[in-house]
């Protein structure tokens, strides 16, 4: 029996379109493009240092406490499910450690279900208000990412097809299917993001936050490729 390629789901509105991404299977496997040739500028992101909140040993803490209630071992995948027995409030704005994080300093981040709250299952998280441009092109070895456009208009790219997000629509990228995706509006935009399984996405987000600046691309291609990503691609471009 042929195995299914695979799929490209997006939901608007009242509409909803299926593609499939047979052509884009090979150029993913092949590995012919690599980091090195790319301009690593996150579009036209500019660069933003925000002091951070004065509460790093608190959300330490609190990623223990989850840790321990969701009963994840860090050393292994786990995507059994949740043992938590309460449920979980992150308010509007806040981040689910009560911490504020900027990846590379420039693409804010708050994280609403962390990886140990699902036990490795899920992780979902927001880019709340943030400027024009986005993350290089890559894909992901092994987890599949939704994506909800909650403010303003993001540029998506998805193997060989192209969307616009308004507010409202969201969108479903496939594991090992290349993407990169932008925020092409004019004032502050929110995008909101999930990921499954969790794998290590939200360590390489913790370790990509103590960043003051942006990475070389040999040094973007290291992270990437240490958290289950290959960098294919530079950034969309926006300007």
């Amino acid at each position: 029996m042929r195995a299914h390629a695979p799929r490209l789901l997006l939901n608007t509105p009242g509409d909803r379109y299926e593609r499939d991404a047979d052509r884009i299977a090979d150029a993913v496997t092949s590995g012919e493009t690599g980091v090195a040739q790319h301009d690593f500028s996150l579009g036209t992101l500019p660069i933003v240092h925000r002091k951070r909140a004065g509460k790093t040993e608190a959300a330490d803490d609190d990623r223990k406490r989850a840790q321990d209630e969701g009963q994840l071992d860090a050393s292994k995948t786990v995507t059994a499910g949740s043992s938590r027995t309460r449920a979980l409030y992150v308010a509007n704005g806040r981040n689910r450690f009560d911490e504020e994080m900027m990846i590379w300093g420039v693409i804010p981040l708050q994280v609403k279900v962390s990886t140990a709250d699902s036990a490795g299952a899920l992780f979902v998280f927001e880019h709340a208000n943030m400027s024009k441009g986005g993350p290089p092109r890559h894909f992901h070895y092994e987890q599949d990412e939704w994506f909800h456009a909650v403010t303003g208009n993001f540029l998506f790219e998805v193997g060989d097809e192209r969307f616009t997000l308004r507010p409202g629509d969201s969108l479903f990228a496939p594991r090992m299917v290349p993407h990169v995706w932008a925020y092409v509006g004019d004032n502050p935009g929110t995008l909101l993001l999930a990921v499954q399984p969790a794998g290590s996405l939200e360590a390489f987000f913790l370790q990509s936050s103590k960043m003051a600046k942006l990475p070389s691309p040999e040094e973007a291609e290291q992270q990437f490729a240490a958290h289950g990503m290959k960098v294919v691609g530079p950034p969309l471009n926006v300007g």
